[in-house]
């Protein structure tokens, strides 16, 4: 079995760090751009992102079904490299530039028409390029090498979209100028690296040979694939818990805890400490297992979101530290997850001969995009109805609304996500037996074939 490089490595998880900034950017800043300085209605915006996942339900599964047929001499992943690599840089620093005229409902048509299409195209990559990692290598741990480097290169990314655009809007004067700036040079710098990922890696011919299966039986498979349906259960439980954070971050800096100021360095704390842990729950996992490492990674993080609800003006010292240990808890997510789906799609293979990335990841990311969309409308919804006014101060029932939503959610949805995990069948020693069957059943075929 042929060990990765360091280029391809590296090169792989390049990418990483624009998508990082970019949806960093889309979470944190975007919505409160558009209803604090572009008074857009919070409720507004909630609908941008609800109707934006429920357009994901059509694009992400029909991608990573066109992308597991697709042959070409490039492979079946790579040339959606290069065929989206420009559009979503243009359509991105169009999101981050409305006209100045735009108000209330043409505001709104403008917003989510241009998220609509920045999710297309960016669909377009994400999925043959997270199916591509699945494909690179077939070792167990080696997998977590690479989904490791690739999200520690994405901490590294959001750290840059956290600071970049309070710089920006500081040094222009406006935050419409600056956000504008960091989108133009995201896009550039997220294009470029996906041309860096293009000429870095080579897909498995022996993958592109194998013949589709049906899309009826596919589906059928994979919704019988246990080990699928609990990680991908515990995996949006989880994220469900986090997706609120980078959202409402600004809204308690500014309400709650009252010192604007420090949201860029809550921010930075999570994120740092989130990018450190990696190396921490790789090695972790390699002594007890990817579900155990995990699982106390759920634990510990239920713990740091319930302590978060003594937040209160003036709180920040504390808040910093919290934030860095609930981001030290969050690592583990981004270094096992998807290792673990790789280890998924390999028992897929062996009970149906056929390696299908694209599909599932096509209903990964849907079911993911779609399980955060739906939380940010809920959120957002939520501080609408208790009554949420921008820039001005806020009620006790907006401000308890706001340290729900920041805390006891996520802790309530860590704490489910670890009784969900423990569902999960694949070990170390489960894996090695997947993988000689597999190795097996295509010495079988070969020795068919030759005779």
């Amino acid at each position: 079995m042929r060990t990765l490089s360091r280029r391809e490595i590296v090169g792989y998880g390049l990418p990483r760090f624009g998508s990082a900034i970019m949806f960093l950017m889309v979470v944190v800043y975007l919505p409160k751009f558009y209803t604090d300085d572009l008074l857009l209605n919070p409720a507004f915006i909630s609908w941008t992102f609800l109707i934006g996942r429920f357009w994901d339900a059509a694009t992400d599964p029909l991608m990573g079904h066109i992308s597991d047929r697709t042959k070409s001499r490039m492979g079946r992943r790579r040339p959606y490299f290069l065929i989206s690599a420009i559009p979503v840089a243009i359509c991105y620093y169009l999101l981050w530039s409305p006209p100045h005229e735009l108000k209330d409902w043409s505001l709104f048509l403008y917003v989510t028409g241009a998220y609509l299409v920045t999710y297309t195209f960016w669909t377009m990559f994400s999925i043959p390029y997270n199916s591509l990692g699945a494909e690179l290598t077939m070792d167990y741990h080696e997998r977590t090498v690479l989904t490791g480097v690739r999200e520690s290169i994405g901490v590294l990314g959001t750290l840059v979209g956290t600071i970049a655009p309070p710089v920006c809007a500081a040094l222009l004067a406006s935050k419409h100028r600056g956000y504008s700036a960091v989108a133009a040079a995201t896009g550039v710098l997220t294009a470029l690296f996906i041309f860096v990922a293009f000429f870095s890696t080579r897909e498995n011919p022996e993958f592109q040979r194998q013949h589709p299966i049906a899309v009826k039986e596919g589906m059928r498979a994979l919704a019988k694939n246990r080990a699928y349906r609990a990680l991908l259960a515990a995996f949006v439980i989880a994220l469900m818990g986090n997706s609120l954070v980078p959202i409402l971050t600004l809204y308690m800096a500014d309400y709650v805890v009252k010192t604007p100021k420090v949201a860029p360095v809550i921010i930075v704390s999570y994120l740092l400490m989130a990018s450190v842990s990696i190396v921490f729950w790789t090695r972790l996992s390699r002594r007890i297992g990817k579900k155990e490492a995990w699982s106390y990674a759920l634990i510990f993080s239920s713990a740091v979101f319930a302590a978060s609800t003594y937040y209160h003006e003036g709180t920040w010292l504390i808040w910093i530290i919290l934030a860095g240990l609930a981001g030290f808890g969050y690592g583990c997510t981004l270094a096992l997850s998807y290792s673990m789906l790789a280890d998924v799609i390999d028992m897929d293979e062996l009970e149906t001969g056929r390696r299908r990335e694209g599909a599932y990841f096509g209903i990964w990311f849907f079911i993911e995009k779609g399980a955060v969309g739906i939380v940010a409308f809920l959120g957002l919804q939520t501080l609408a109805l208790m009554g949420y006014v921008p820039n001005v101060e806020q009620s006790l029932r907006v401000i308890w609304s706001m340290k729900f939503l920041y805390s006891i959610f996520p802790a309530v949805c860590f704490g489910a996500c670890y009784f969900l995990l423990r569902r999960y069948p694949i070990t170390q020693q489960e894996h090695e037996r997947i993988r000689a069957e597999i190795e097996a059943k295509r010495a079988r075929a070969a020795s068919a074939d030759a005779v």
